[in-house]
């Protein structure tokens, strides 16, 4: 199976699971078994665009041109926050490694360490405003794990559907 053909299944799983959202936020989410059930029915959808930020970089960088953001087919992998040559966190870490963060290597590495940021926000986050599940712990084995639904920050009134792991930084 090619990664398109898991792409557009993971857009028609999300068709499928936004009537569930949709039903959830009606219940104003406070059936969390449902929130968690929700979230977790939509991870496969998520890790596939999550994937495809590492394979389709290079390719959604150049369709962009000299555009501050993707459009068209690539518009999943946009960043709504930040153009493409990333925050002031990515444009220094390319500054120390010798990259222009405008130039096509830092817009590239901008996307495979940011891609799919509108995929978060619209297709899978949810209405902000309410009060939605996000588990985050520092555990003492030196990452942080954090998933659910962001809702510090929200862009475009859409809180971002969240899946990570962060190293602990002494």
């Amino acid at each position: 199976m090619n990664l398109l053909a898991i792409l557009v299944w993971a857009m028609l799983l999300w068709i499928v699971l936004s009537p569930l959202v949709t039903l959830a936020h009606a219940l104003g989410f406070r059936c969390r078994p449902l929130a968690w059930a929700i979230w977790f029915a939509m991870l496969p959808a998520w890790i596939v665009v999550f994937a495809s930020r590492y394979v389709f970089a290079e390719s959604a960088v150049r369709a962009a041109g000299d555009a501050d953001h993707l459009s068209g087919v690539w518009t999943f992998l946009d960043t709504i926050d930040n153009p493409l040559t990333g925050d002031g966190g990515h444009q220094e870490r390319c500054r120390a490694a010798g990259i222009a963060p405008e130039s096509f290597a830092g817009k590239v590495e901008w996307i495979k360490r940011n891609g799919g940021n509108h995929a978060a926000y619209m297709w899978f986050g949810v209405s902000a405003g309410e009060d939605y599940p996000l588990l985050r712990r520092v555990l003492e084995i030196g990452f942080e794990p954090f998933f659910g639904w962001n809702t510090k920050g929200p862009q475009l009134g859409r809180c971002k559907y969240s899946f990570g792991l962060r190293w602990k930084r002494e």
